[in-house]
């Protein structure tokens, strides 16, 4: 958060496109962070890569320090939560139905995880094609 803070948009700025966010990407960041800042810490736990952008990016967007503390430690405890209780849950089904789950439950979390990645494709182009066009450089 503090890099973010500090220099930050000079270094999303160098740096940036070469991992992966150009800049439109940067223009999507920031109109996200401002209409719906809280949310996108929270939510941005519960998905890898953009967990380790999301305080740098919170701090290039001003996103106020205890905000910004508040919400990601709630993304934290909801993340560390589900996962305890998942793990959990899922476990004691392992055991329950054994070998049944194995057979079912790589094929299906495969395709859980590229429906979801599809999906946040789609909802990247959707929300780029809404945005203003772009000022020159």
């Amino acid at each position: 958060y503090c890099l973010g803070r500090q220099g930050g948009a000079r270094l999303l700025q160098r740096y940036g496109p070469r991992v992966r966010l150009n800049r439109s990407r940067q223009l999507l960041a920031r109109y996200l962070f401002r209409r719906y800042g809280a949310l996108v810490v929270v939510i941005g736990r519960f998905i890898p890569i953009i967990h380790i952008a999301t305080a740098l990016l919170a701090g290039v967007h001003a996103m106020s320090w205890r905000r910004f503390l508040v919400y990601n430690g709630l993304g934290c405890l909801l993340w560390a939560s589900l996962l305890g209780v998942s793990g959990f849950s899922l476990g004691r089904l392992a055991v329950e139905l054994d070998r049944a789950v194995l057979v079912f439950a790589v094929p299906g979390a495969s395709a859980i995880a590229i429906s979801v990645l599809l999906a946040l494709r789609l909802i990247e182009t959707r929300l780029l094609s809404s945005l203003p066009p772009l000022p020159p450089s």
